[in-house]
């Protein structure tokens, strides 16, 4: 079992698709969560999806021990003067949030840290230091960046998680990469304390059409593995961990177009996970395909007779293919979908050995 990460939007979706992990999963399983960014939303439209996705966490993933929770896909909002990230800490289960910092962060966004450890509550001992490409190609050209972060927050934090997140990293050089990752970690260690250290991209783009067109399949190399597989604990500090955004591009946002107009553009897509691999199936656009929404059902028959296929027995995600495959349940939408492909995906990186 390797030691992983998963990192998610929070969104519905996401959330019930760890909720429908397996008990022995799901118990000991530390997801990262996105507060998922919406085109064009209203302060109080924010508020509001605010509390029903923290009230969905509370309830739903109530035996999940820790997460991490960050706003990256929303990072410069401000809502009544008051930092998002301010709000959303207020408001996320203070007894198992891991909060999230940078050095490309906002004076408000990493003061929100400290004000939720001093004021709100919040238990976690921990905190996470999240860095980018751009960050971590060399530790000394952003030495002085991370003491006058760090020195602070360690006032109030005992120990670090360092996430080395290459986002979208489908051509980056994974030797390269690696190889700084492992530079980057030793310097670091030598100078604060880390917990953990979790690798994370994803070689899926915002936009599928980059991997894969309309109407056909696509084996994705995923990059992220091999960006992984480069880096080594030679340095001692800490434990390494992989991570990685399942089945969802990092980049992903929820679009604001008319649901008439979305219809006749958005080709179905669906996404399962093998062997250094994701396996993409597209359809044609939702309103003109003969087929429409009854494709999800063609995608699932595809992929239960490929010789990847672990069985409907295997995960939530894995029986629900196999349901579609045969015609079972409701009609699949480009939002259900989601829950159970990242549950079988998952569910199969949690497995590797």
């Amino acid at each position: 079992m390797v030691k992983y990460v998963p990192f998610l939007k929070l969104k519905q979706g996401e959330i019930f698709a760890v909720k429908e992990l397996r008990d022995d999963i799901r118990t000991q399983i530390t997801p990262f969560f996105d507060f998922a960014r919406r085109e064009n939303q209203q302060d109080g439209d924010f508020l509001a999806s605010l509390g029903r996705d923290m009230t969905s966490v509370e309830r739903n993933l109530s035996d999940v021990r820790e997460l991490y929770l960050d706003n990256f896909d929303i990072v410069d909002r401000e809502i009544g003067g008051i930092d998002s990230y301010q709000l959303i800490l207020a408001e996320c289960p203070l007894e198992k949030t891991i909060p999230v910092v940078g050095i490309d962060r906002s004076l408000a966004h990493n003061n929100a840290v400290v004000t939720a450890r001093t004021d709100f509550g919040l238990t976690s001992d921990t905190v996470a230091l999240r860095v980018l490409p751009d960050d971590f190609q060399d530790f000394y050209a952003v030495e002085d960046e991370l003491s006058e972060l760090l020195n602070n927050i360690l006032a109030y934090f005992d120990r670090i998680d360092l996430v080395f997140d290459c986002r979208v990293c489908r051509e980056l050089n994974a030797v390269v990469v690696g190889a700084r990752i492992n530079e980057f970690w030793e310097r670091f260690g030598e100078h604060y304390p880390i917990r953990k250290v979790i690798v994370t991209g994803s070689s899926i783009p915002a936009s599928i059409a980059e991997i894969v067109p309309v109407n056909s399949m696509s084996n994705v190399v995923r990059n992220e593995l091999a960006i992984h597989q480069g880096v080594d604990q030679s340095a001692g500090f800490g434990e390494l961990f992989i991570g990685d955004y399942s089945v969802v591009s990092p980049n992903y946002s929820d679009v604001d177009i008319e649901p008439e107009i979305l219809l006749n553009i958005m080709a179905p897509k669906m996404l399962y996970t093998y062997e250094g691999h994701h396996y993409c199936i597209r359809g044609g656009a939702l309103r003109t395909h003969p087929r429409e929404y009854s494709q999800y059902n063609d995608f699932s028959e595809i992929i239960v007779n490929q010789p990847f296929y672990r069985g409907a027995a295997y995960s939530f995600g894995d029986q629900f293919i196999a349901d579609k495959a045969n015609g079972l349940g409701a009609r699949v939408t480009p939002s259900t979908v989601l829950r159970p492909t990242i549950n079988a995906h998952v569910t199969y990186m949690w497995d590797l050995p």
